[in-house]
């Protein structure tokens, strides 16, 4: 767990997980959700207490035990933060160090369902986001000679070794970014919205007045407008076809390819389920259910109105 010192340094500077972010590439996160978070427009949510998070502390410690039988590495762990000696938004707090040697080590925990963004063991062939992460490190610590190490637990119970050469070249665009990021929260300027959750950051709801179309917003119109279209006729193929499939199936749960081969299409009745009848206690309950009412803000629907233009 953080402590309220590491956590107040995290919110004023950059770190290694929040790199992706700024490069626009987050599975997690976007700019503009970050900038609310640097610029305290939003308090970061707890991530401390969630399961993986939690798990993945806990094994850190076993994980560089089973590397150092493995791989021979000998890790010291760390977790102290630490600033860029001239780029005081930047910060790092890595998972360890191998002993003796300017070289850091990032530990992961993941799942084989998420293998297919890793590639071969002993590459550098990583998922973008973490190479990032790693790549903030560096810079931060002045580690360039050696390669970063990145040690993989996959469903606990297979390890595998990363390394991520120093990429002068992807370092100095890193740092960019990073500086064009930090000079938005420095003049508190805001971060384009590249997300329906973005929009609703920024616009969650109207003022009631009308807006006159720019001319970019005529072709935008258009676009969409053919795009629902081409979307209508494959919806209405793929019944079809979904259809046919389920009248030779009958009443059979699953269509195979040979008696002996693999499952090609299954149509299964889906598990009972208890659900609460909400109609019916209200109306036999209508004084007890009056007082669990509660009034929910109405979210903005987005309507495409207009066939031509």
């Amino acid at each position: 767990m953080l402590s309220q010192d590491q956590l107040k340094a995290r919110r004023n500077s950059i770190g290694g997980s929040d790199a992706a972010v700024t490069c626009g590439v987050s599975p997690w996160k976007t700019p503009l959700a970050l900038w609310q978070e640097k610029t305290g427009a939003v308090t970061p949510p707890d991530i401390g207490n969630m399961d993986a998070v939690w798990w993945g502390s806990q094994l850190e410690s076993l994980i560089a035990e089973r590397a150092h039988d493995k791989y021979g590495l000998e890790i010291r762990q760390s977790h102290t933060m630490v600033k860029h000696p001239e780029h005081d938004f930047m910060h790092a707090m890595i998972d360890g160090k191998i002993v003796g040697k300017k070289q850091g080590v990032e530990i992961k925990t993941t799942s084989g369902h998420n293998l297919e963004h890793w590639g071969e063991e002993g590459s550098s062939d990583i998922p973008l986001h973490y190479l990032l992460q790693c790549v903030h490190y560096q810079i931060v610590k002045g580690w360039t000679d050696a390669p970063w190490i990145v040690l993989l637990l996959i469903d606990g119970r297979e390890l595998r070794q990363y390394e991520v050469p120093f990429d002068k070249e992807l370092a100095e665009m890193l740092l960019q970014k990073e500086h064009e990021f930090w000079s938005k929260v420095e003049n508190v300027v805001q971060p384009d919205p590249v997300s329906e959750s973005d929009l609703k950051l920024v616009w969650s709801h109207d003022n009631g007045n009308a807006v006159i179309a720019p001319p970019e917003a005529l072709d935008l119109h258009s676009g969409l407008l053919d795009v629902k279209r081409q979307l209508k006729e494959i919806n209405a193929e793929k019944d079809h076809l979904e259809l046919a499939l389920k009248k030779l199936m009958e009443d059979n749960a699953e269509m195979l390819v040979t008696p002996n081969g693999e499952v090609l299409a299954t149509w299964k009745n889906s598990k009972t389920s208890t659900r609460f009848d909400q109609k019916g206690f209200m109306a036999e309950n209508p004084k007890i259910a009056a007082k669990y009412m509660k009034e929910s803000q109405g979210s903005r629907r987005f309507l495409l109105k207009g066939k031509t233009l």
